[in-house]
């Protein structure tokens, strides 16, 4: 900037002038004009406008430079400071005459009076308005029917100025006055509130999306359940909001009217109804009406009856508040459980059909319980016969036994089932032959109201027993874990042998073996492996007889059996083919000798067992066997000697 002075005289010449100093980018950083602020930047206390300009002279002479108070004016507007934030205002700085003229007296001796001022212009925005914080959240409602205040979905900062709302999109259908949106037509509503400048703070803006989903309907809907009683009955359904809804009815679920339909018939039906209204959601739903069956008891009648007569079918009685007033039993079966004689027979009930008033039948209403009745039915005493059971205890003798009938039980049958033991019958049993066996028939006859009935029984008569004994064997011993059988002989003939009874049951034909001699049977090992420690008794049964004796099992208590031949028995017997090991009675050796020598050497018949298998047992039945061959001999010799 140059600045000219033109001096009355010839004085020191101002060369430059500096501007008083401004605010950076000569923009206010002070809110000035407002409520705690100066009133104007050239005013109070500011200190963003400089108060002095800098002089600088021409020349050397000291001072060359000198900062010079000046003042400052509003230039623009005429002369009104424009506060708003932002604003461009153009201000004038001067340094007035006086100034220049003190300084000129102090320090420039012979400086001129100036008569004009040294002065210029600067432009200078004020600080920008401070932003304001506006918040908004996208929300979603359902509809009510009630106005909306669009307000509470903003948060504005205090410090705004006043707020306005304006509808600028959306699905939705409605009108917004002020802050309150009248929803005509659920959808979304795009609302957008506007703030104006306020002071210091600068204007606003936001933008939220409000979904209104259709409403709920509130309502209740109740089931309807009875019992049975001739009269209609439907659900309930109430609508408590909104008002003015659409409520239809069906029972199919397809076809809806306003009807609400009604039952009276038992069972569950099914009732379908809709809600509808604009902007609520459609309301779909059910509910039954359920009519239980009235319980009812039908009970049937003692009856005494003879065998033979028909019940009385309107004997039966129904239950005390069974029926409903003009429902009544049109039919109904009466059924005995039998019709043979009884003391303990029922009459059951069935067949039951009950109809009301208008003769519809509503038997299906009732849950009917059918009680039995006591049915008697007595003895026809003018009944013949109608057949005889006959039993005796004892029905098989020995030739030339008494047959006694004293065991005799004989019971008499009728028609109606009605029996009864009688001892007045009577029999052939004086013309039945004991002295022979075979079969004989003893009949037994009873005779009431004219008829007679007869009932056989077999009386079997055997031919008296042979007497059998054992031979052979007799009270036999075996010694536990050892591989020696048993054999025992009797005297019956071997074409009537049957089987062998040990500890009184027959035993399985593979634990043994016979043979003829008369009979012979041999007890295997490993039979006799199965059989405890103890005696046992043994039976050999014939076609006509039997024979007893028994054998002895034992523990083993010798850890040495010695060697032992095929039989399993050991060998202490020299192998003398002379040597006998048990005696056979003469009569039987001609048998044997004539069976084509069919005993095998597993099949030997043992004379029973006295002590332990010792080694000095077996030594001392060498020496008697070596004796006794000795005798033989000698006594061979000594015939020879005496022909």
């Amino acid at each position: 900037m140059t600045v000219t002075k033109e001096f009355t005289t010839d004085k020191r010449k101002i060369e430059s002038v500096a501007a008083p100093t401004v605010p950076a980018n000569n923009t206010f950083t002070t809110y000035y004009g407002y409520d705690g602020y100066d009133e104007t930047p050239i005013s109070g206390t500011n200190t963003e406008l400089g108060k002095t300009a800098t002089v600088t002279f021409e020349g050397t002479t000291s001072p060359t430079t000198e900062d010079m108070a000046g003042t400052w004016t509003i230039e623009s507007n005429g002369g009104v400071y424009d506060k708003t934030p932002g604003a461009e205002n153009t201000f004038r700085w001067t340094i007035p005459e006086s100034a220049l003229t003190n300084y000129n007296a102090v320090y420039c001796q012979g400086y001129d009076t100036i008569t004009d001022n040294i002065t210029g212009t600067i432009k200078l925005k004020n600080k920008a308005a401070t932003p304001v914080t506006i918040t908004g959240t996208d929300s979603s409602i359902s509809y009510t029917g009630a106005t909306i205040d669009v307000s509470k979905y903003f948060s504005i900062d205090t410090n705004a100025g006043t707020a306005t709302y304006t509808l600028v999109g959306g699905t939705g259908e409605g009108m917004l006055s002020d802050k309150t949106l009248t929803v005509t037509h659920t959808g979304t509503f795009k609302i957008k509130v506007s703030t104006a400048a306020n002071g210091i703070y600068a204007a606003g803006e936001k933008t939220v999306t409000l979904t209104v989903d259709n409403g709920t309907i509130l309502y209740t809907a109740t089931d309807s359940s009875t019992t049975y009683d001739g009269q209609p009955h439907s659900i309930s359904v109430s609508v408590t909001n909104p008002e003015g809804t659409d409520v239809t009815y069906s029972t199919d679920g397809v076809t809806y009217g306003s009807d609400n339909p009604s039952f009276s018939n038992e069972g569950t039906h099914t009732v379908y109804y809709r809600i509808t209204k604009d902007n609520y959601i459609t309301v779909e739903a059910s509910k039954t009406v359920t009519i239980n069956k009235k319980p009812v008891t039908i009970t049937a009648h003692e009856q005494n009856i003879i065998w033979g007569n028909d019940i009385n079918q309107s004997l039966y009685t129904v239950s005390e508040d069974g029926l409903i007033t003009g429902d009544s039993i049109k039919e109904i079966t009466l059924t005995p459980s039998t019709t043979a004689r009884t003391e303990n027979g029922t009459i059951s009930v069935s067949g039951v059909k009950i109809e009301n008033a208008a003769g519809a039948d509503v038997t299906a209403n009732y849950d009917i319980t059918m009680a039995n009745g006591n049915l008697k039915i007595t003895h026809n005493t003018a009944l013949a016969p109608e057949r005889i059971e006959a039993s005796k205890t004892k029905t098989t003798y020995t030739a030339g036994d008494t047959l006694n009938v004293d065991d005799l039980a004989v019971t008499v049958y009728y028609a109606d089932g009605y029996s009864e033991p009688v001892q007045d019958y009577t029999t052939n049993v004086f013309a039945i032959d004991m002295s022979a066996d075979g079969d004989k028939i003893l009949t037994v006859s009873y005779t009431k109201n004219g008829v007679t009935k007869t009932k056989d029984i077999t009386i079997k008569v055997n031919a008296a027993l042979a007497s059998y004994k054992i031979i052979s064997g007799a009270d036999s011993e075996w010694k536990q874990n050892t591989d020696r059988t048993i054999t025992i002989g009797g005297n019956g003939e071997f074409s009537k042998f049957e089987s062998v009874k040990v500890d009184g049951s027959i035993i399985d034909a593979k634990n043994y073996t016979a043979k003829e001699g008369s009979t012979i049977i041999i007890l295997k090992a490993d039979y006799l492996k199965t059989l405890s420690v103890g005696t046992h008794s043994f039976e050999i049964v014939w076609a006509d007889g039997s024979a007893v004796t028994s054998f002895k099992v034992s523990k083993n208590t010798s850890d040495n059996e010695g060697s032992k031949d095929n039989n399993g028995n050991k060998d202490n017997s020299n192998d003398n083919p002379n040597s006998n090991p048990a005696a056979v009675p003469d009569d039987k050796k001609t048998n044997d000798s004539n069976s084509g020598n069919n005993t095998d050497d597993s099949q030997q018949i043992t004379a029973p067992q006295t002590g332990d298998n010792s080694h000095l047992m077996l030594w001392v039945t060498l020496l008697a066997a070596s004796l006794a061959g000795l005798l033989a001999l000698l006594s061979v010799r000594m015939k020879k000697d005496d022909e």
